[in-house]
């Protein structure tokens, strides 16, 4: 399976994904940078269940051909999908910024942001 990209970021195998995360974060260590390249190789390709309620992801234009658009999509009982990559974020609540990360899903034809 091919590596995912999203416009604007991706997550090569290689140095210059590297230079573009420590510019995003900061320095990251090289202990770091292999912990999250395990974890990102981990569980592509792997199935994930989105729930059986109905939920709100952030979609992708209308297919894997089609990505100029994202919006928000309601989803009733979304299903089993398929994961694609994972992508670093910085995420915010009343208690500051934090990292996490969100799994890019191919669903049936679509692509999805779900957040985890």
């Amino acid at each position: 399976m091919c590596e995912f990209v999203l416009p604007g970021f991706s997550l090569p195998e290689t140095s210059s994904w590297r230079e573009e995360y420590r510019d995003r974060r900061g320095l990251l260590s090289s202990s770091e940078l292999h912990k999250w390249q395990s974890f990102k190789n981990s569980v592509k390709g792997k199935l994930f269940d989105l729930g059986t309620k109905d939920v709100t992801l952030l979609k992708f234009g209308s297919d894997i051909h089609n990505l100029g658009s994202l919006t928000w999509a309601e989803v009733t009982n979304p299903g089993i999908g398929m994961i694609l990559s994972v992508l670093p974020i910085r995420k915010l609540n009343s208690h500051g910024a934090y990292d996490g990360y969100c799994l890019v899903v191919l669903l049936g034809e679509s692509i999805y942001l779900v957040d985890v």
